[in-house]
This record gives C-alpha cells, structure tokens and sequence, in this order.
C-alpha cells in the first residue's frame, strides 16, 4: 500500500503543473486548434497528377555497330535521364509548348487565371486614403519556368527502371495537363537526341564506305593488271591459306582500330562536355581514379591480349570461336572484371562525388569517361598484339618467292578490303533499319489524369498535428511557466526554507464571485466583503476549510516552542496572500475551543477586522491606544461568535511606524494578557512597511502567511531574514490558495468524508 501511495503521489507532482496551468495549456491548445482548422479548411486545394516513364538502356550506337559491349550501368542512366528532367533546358520547352495550346488563357501556371485578391489590412488603408493598390506586374518567362519547377518532381523507383513525373496545380485537369506537356517536350527531346546519334553514325560509316569502295576497286585492279602481266593465276594452296588467315588478322585489327577510333572520338565529345560543364575540373580522369579501378583495368588490357593470342591460335588451327570452351572462360572471365570495374566505378561516384551533388551531371559524365577509357585501354591492348601476330604472318610472306610475294600481297590486300566493305555494307543496312524505326530508350508507361483528390490539405493529418502540437504546445508553456515562476508552489518548497508547516487551505471557488461582484464604495469595505464569504463561522463548521484551520489550531498548540504562546501575530511577505482571512479564522477556530480571544487589526493601513465583523468602521481603535488618546478597554467589541472579541485599528494615521515603536505597545500587550488567553495581531505585510518587523519582536510567535502560486520564493527568504533580525519567534507557515486537485491539498477521501457528514448533519437537523 505504501509503494502505490508513492507512486500515486509522484504522478500527481508530475501532473502538478498542468493541474496549476490548465487554463494556460487550454488557451495555447485552442490558439492552435484554431489556427490550423482555419488554414486547413480556407487552403487552396492542390491537386496531383503523375505521369509514368520507362527508362531503357538501348545501348550505344557505335558499340552496337562495332560490337562494343556497353556497361553503363543501368542507375547512372535513369540519374541522367532525372537530371535531364528537372533540367531549367527542359522547363522553358514545357513552358514554351504551354504558352502555345488554344486554352492557354485559362492555365493558373501562365498567370491568366489569377484568385480573387481578398480585401487586406493595406488594401484598406490605401481605400481610405483614396488609393489603388499597385496591381502586381505580369510574370516574365523566367519566373513561370521557376512556377513550373517549384510545382514539378521527379522520383526514380530504386528497384526498377521506372520514373515518376509529378506536377500540382490548384485544379485537377490542370495537373494533368502540366504532367502530359512535360512528358511530351521530354519524348521529344530525348528522340532528338538519339536520332542526332543515329544520323552522325550513318554519315561515319557511308563515309567510311565511299573510301573501302575506292580501295575495293584499286585492290581488284592492281590483282587483275598483276596476274595478266605476269601471267600467273593463283597461289599455291598452302600460300593461298597463309594469305587467307593474313587476311583474317588484318579484318580484325582493322575492326579493333575502327572500334578504337569511335572510343576515341566518343571520349574526346565527353571531355569536352565535361570541361563545359565545370570549369575547374581537368580533363585527366586518371587523377580520379583508385588504386583498386587502376588494377582491374590492367588486369582487362592483359586479358585482352591474352584473348588476341587465342584467336590467332584458333585461326590458324582452322577453329571456328565458337567451337573454343577456353575463347568462352576467357571472354567470361574478362566480363566478370568488366563487372567488378562497374560496381568500384559506381561506389566511388556515389561515394565521393553524389554526395556533393546528386543531381550533378559531372558525376555522370566522369563515370561513362572512366568506362571508355577502360575499353579504350582494352582496344589498345587488342591492337598491339594483333599486331604482333600479323607482323609475324608477314614474315612468313616474305620468304615466299618475288612472284609469289607480289601476287599474295595483291590477294591479301583485295580480301582484307573485301572483309572491311562487306562488314560496313552489313552494319550500314543496320544503321538504315534503325532509322526507320528508331527506338528510343524513353517509353510512356501512362499519362497523367485528372485526380479525383486533392493532395492537400491533408485535413485528418492536419486536425491531428494540431490537436498534438497544440497539446505539447499547452503543455510545455504549463511547464515552462511553472519552471521560471519563482514562486512557493507546495508544502516542499516551504520546508526547503526550514519553516515547520502549520497546515494548508484549500482556494474557495466563492473568491472569484465575490472580487467580481464586489461594489467598491472603499477599499476596506471592498476588502471585507472579500473576506466574509471565507469565513468559518459563515459557513458550515464541518466544510473542509473549517477542518482545515481546526488542524492549524491543534498543530499551533502542539508546536514546539520554548514558552507557552498568548499572543501571535499573523502576517505574509507580500500584501493579497490571505494574512487577514487566516488570522480571523484562527481567532474563531480558537475562540470556539473555549478559549477568551481578542483578535486585533494591527494594520493601520488598509484596517477590515471591524467591518468584517460588526459591519461598521470604529473611529476608536489599536492605532488610538497606542497614541494614548482612549483606555483600551473602550475600543474593545464583542462578536456574535462566543469568547471572540475583536479590537479595530482606529483612525487612519501617517505615523505607524512611529506609534508602533512606541513604549505604550509593551504596556498594552502586558495588560491584555492579562484578561485573554489568546490575542491574535492581524498585522501588515512585512517586506512593504517595517511596522510588522518591529510588532514581530514582541510577540510571543510568529504566524507567516504564503500563498500558493503566487508568493515568490526571493520575498519569503527575505521575511525570514528580518525575522531572524529582529529574533522573532517563527511558530510556522500556513499555505492557502491550494486547489482541490492538488497533490499538497487534502485528499479526496477527507473532503468526501466531510461532504457525507454535512448533508447527514443537514438532514438530521
């Protein structure tokens, strides 16, 4: 029972500053309830439409002509195809083609279908004043391609190779039309862009094959003079096949040099673009390269090389390559480096440069450089040794006979030009049906619709982020106010200072009625009839605040001080604290025990206890005797509660002070004693006037009044400063305005307890 009762209790010290701060955390959470159903339910709704792209790697014209093999990979397309998209280029197409369609006037985009401008604080003012607002200028055409870019976004679907064009607008077909306008300006972008590809190789080659149709005519030429001359018709059969495999290696070194001529030229339209897009980057990729990408491009050459040996090894075996397993391993094994060059090249871009940038086409660029420039190293080292190897063919024909060696260079140059224009007559046929049906690595999957909801205001996310920020909003202001408020809060803080509590008072819900309706005909009547609706002898003697001073009455008697008490003095730091409600309840709970009590208003200042009580000021009083005009016996009143008397504070006067130090208080208090078993001083604030300071040090103890919430801890540490000054004897502290619900109040079982023995008391009576 004892661990709940804890943990009981430390939910409610938690809960403590929401409890005291509600009205705070109610008002923040309804500032912003507000706030966000306004915005949520005037806001322009945005509607989205999305458009479907799919993204295809077709492969690069020239390796698919020359068989090149491409290793692009597949996610360094789409991110160039998304920079291309989100391109300021591509924006201004859009822009363009919108500006040009028949219902252009009514696109919100282009400016035309501008919102009702609602009446602004300045658009009233300038009325007033007799004025026009300025009308805003119409947009340029740069400020409708930033409209447009701010409207449009592009997402890339990580798992596949699909892209996502999304474009808002305040209606719906708007959207759409926006989405369809920018897939249309793309597709043709990106077919111009291939098809200018497709043309330049076209133009490569039929120029290429002008020149093998000239040296094809010289060749057949230059054989058919020779054997006519010469009168020689053919080769032996061993020479014929030592021309024929001559023949061969020359075919495919001059394939290896055409391959490595479009490398180069495709490199060298790179590094340009490369230079054009940033300045400060050279031109010399190597410098970005790794030790690990520098191995396997090494590693590449020397396979090439190896390959070239096996092939003429397999030509003059009279082996065809596909009938070769080890010309399959080694092209395999030479597609697994190809692979491991991709994912460095892929994990160095992304490390070291996408993280700059990721939308930066310098990235790009540089990766498809690196790749030429590994197939580059790749041909390099296919020639050489192909060289070699037909170096050594041309020994062995050299050794042949004069005759014999004419007429075998003859045939060997026809059928090497012969292979050569056969092969770009094939690839020429090639290029012609790829024109005529040019395939573009861009497919529309779909085109954008009308969407039937808008994208925002999201209302449910909104009302809910509102309810919750409103909320933490409320609840932080409660625990901020109540972390900065330098003020006593609970019975803790008081026995922080070393002060025994007395007890404390819960607030009546009556104060606030009673300050509100209140007619202040003076400031002491005011005041009194603030205090009455508080007092126990005017409510019922078993209410919870009645028990409340019963229980500051009997820890009184029970206090440990170092002689018995008769006369106390009741003040608080500060003045509005309860000091004059307190000290009348604990003259009546004690007059009601039976003991003789005379309750004194010893503040001369702003006096109540005589109003309060008989309802009318006395012009004889504390502040009379203590000037020696009147015998205190005279400016005494008898109360309707039995053994209570009460003694008003007089005339109002300048000198408290004064009349306060005066000898005639000592002798007054020596002979009231003498008479009342309690006497109870109903005094000044002590931190605004020095009166109570000097009345503290005569008292037999000391009563300080604070006030929950509302006391600052800083007034507090002075009073018992001056208390200790003076050697006051400090009896206790009562705590009033405690809410009902707080921990530090009393608990809900007394206050039900109460409330059951009342209603039995009211219905027995």
């Amino acid at each position: 029972m004892e661990t709940n009762a804890i943990r009981i209790f430390d939910i409610k010290t938690l809960l403590g500053p929401i409890r005291r701060h509600w009205m705070i955390v109610m008002l923040a959470f309804i500032s912003v309830m507000i706030t966000v159903t306004y915005m949520t339910f005037t806001a322009e709704y945005v509607y989205e439409a999305t458009a479907t792209l799919s993204i295809r790697d077709s492969g690069e014209i020239q390796n698919q002509i020359f068989n090149m093999p491409s290793f692009l990979a597949q996610k360094s397309l789409i991110n160039n195809q998304v920079t291309h998209l989100q391109s300021r280029t591509l924006a201004a197409e859009v822009i363009s083609a919108l500006q040009k369609i028949t219902y252009a006037d009514s696109l919100q985009i282009l400016g035309y279908r501008q919102k009702v401008a609602k009446k602004t604080l300045k658009t009233k003012i300038l009325a007033r004043l007799g004025k026009k607002a300025i009308p805003p200028k119409p947009p340029t055409f740069q400020d409708l391609i930033l409209r447009f870019q701010r409207n449009a976004r592009v997402t890339a679907d990580p798992e596949s190779d699909i892209i996502y064009l999304k474009t808002r607008s305040s209606t719906a077909w708007e959207a759409a039309i926006l989405a369809n306008s920018w897939v249309r300006a793309y597709k043709a972008y990106s077919q111009a862009d291939t098809r200018g590809e497709v043309v330049r190789t076209k133009l490569f080659i039929e120029n290429k094959l002008a020149e093998i149709e000239s040296q094809l005519a010289r060749a057949q030429k230059a054989l058919a003079d020779y054997q006519k001359k010469e009168k020689v018709v053919s080769l032996s059969e061993e020479t014929q096949q030592l021309v024929e495999q001559s023949a061969m290696f020359q075919s495919e070194l001059d394939k290896t040099r055409t391959n490595l001529e479009t490398t180069e030229k495709k490199l060298s339209f790179l590094r340009k673009e490369l230079k054009e897009t940033h300045k400060y980057i050279t031109t010399d990729i190597q410098q970005y390269s790794t030790p690990a990408i520098k191995s396997i491009q090494d590693l590449i050459g020397g396979k090439e090389s190896e390959r070239a040996s096996l092939e003429a090894q397999l030509i003059s075996e009279g082996i065809a390559f596909e009938q070769s397993p080890q010309l399959r391993r080694l092209q395999s094994h030479i597609d697994g480096l190809k692979k491991r060059l991709t994912q460095e090249l892929s994990t160095f871009i992304n490390t070291d440069m996408r993280n700059q940038n990721p939308l930066d086409k310098s990235a790009n660029l540089i990766e498809e450089i690196f790749n030429l420039e590994t197939e580059e190293i790749s041909l390099n080292a296919r020639k050489n040794k192909q060289k070699t190897i037909l170096a050594e063919y041309k020994k062995r024909l050299e050794n042949l006979p004069d005759k014999s060696l004419k007429l075998a260079s003859l045939e060997l140059e026809l059928q090497v030009t012969n292979n050569l224009y056969f092969t770009l007559r094939e690839n020429h046929e090639q290029i012609k049906i790829r024109e005529a049906g040019q395939m573009d690595i861009v497919k529309v999957v779909d085109l954008a619709e009308p969407p039937r909801v808008a994208v925002m205001p999201k209302k449910g996310r909104n009302l809910f982020m509102g309810f919750f920020f409103g909320m933490l909003l409320g609840v932080g202001m409660a625990y901020s106010r109540d972390y900065f408020q330098d003020a006593i809060r609970s019975a803790q803080d008081i026995e922080k200072f070393q002060v025994r509590l007395l007890g404390s008072v819960i607030q009546s819900s009556d104060n606030f009625k009673s300050l509100f309706s209140t007619k202040r005909k003076s400031q002491e009547i005011s005041r009194a009839k603030s205090i009455y609706p508080h007092l126990i002898a005017h409510k019922h003697t078993h209410s919870s605040i009645a028990e409340a001073y019963r229980s500051i009455r009997t820890a009184l008697y029970f206090s440990d001080t170092k002689k018995p008490w008769r006369t106390l003095l009741v003040t608080s730091p500060n003045p509005s604290e309860g000091k004059s409600t307190t000290a009348a309840n604990l003259a009546i709970t004690i007059a009601q025990k039976g003991v003789k009590t005379l309750l004194i208003d010893a503040d001369l200042r702003k006096p109540v206890i005589d109003i309060l009580f008989t309802g009318s000021h006395r012009k004889h009083g504390f502040a009379n005797i203590l000037s020696g005009d009147v015998d205190w016996h005279s400016t005494i009143r008898e109360t309707t509660i039995h053994g209570l008397y009460i003694m008003g504070a007089g005339l109002d006067v300048k000198n408290a002070s004064e009349l306060i130090s005066s000898r005639a208080l000592p002798d007054f208090i020596t002979e009231v004693r003498k008479e009342y078993g309690a006497i109870i001083f109903d005094s000044a604030p002590i931190l605004p006037v020095t009166d109570t300071v000097v009345l503290s040090s005569l008292m037999d103890g000391v009563i300080l009044v604070v006030k929950a919430n509302q006391t600052p801890r800083e007034s507090l540490m002075k009073t018992l400063k001056l208390l200790k000054y003076v050697k006051a004897s400090l009896i206790g502290a009562i705590l009033t305005g405690i809410k009902k619900q707080d921990p530090y109040a009393y608990s809900e079982y007394f206050s039900n307890y109460v409330d059951y023995s009342s209603e039995k008391i009211t219905s027995e009576g």
